[in-house]
């Protein structure tokens, strides 16, 4: 499967830190093209420098996923 990653491109939010970190930095390992997103773009930004300083491709982006509006209660999914 890793030989399947390498020349794609992948969006990992939340990837300044934590799983997210940890998943961009194993992509780009897999010769994968990262965007860092994170809602704290020095924490993107650092974590996209890690991958370059290795060879990787790996760009940050800031953004917040939820920070839109939230669906109310007894919305479309909910069993409520």
């Amino acid at each position: 499967m890793i030989a399947e990653l390498d020349g794609a491109a992948a969006v990992i939010t939340a990837g300044g830190s934590g799983i997210g970190r940890a998943t961009a930095r194993a992509l780009a390992a897999a010769g994968t093209r990262v965007a860092v997103s994170d809602i704290n773009l020095e924490r993107a930004v650092a974590v996209a420098d890690e991958i370059t300083a290795v060879g990787g491709e790996a760009l940050a982006v800031a953004t917040c996923v939820n920070c839109g509006t939230r669906p109310s209660r007894g919305s479309a999914g909910s069993t409520s």
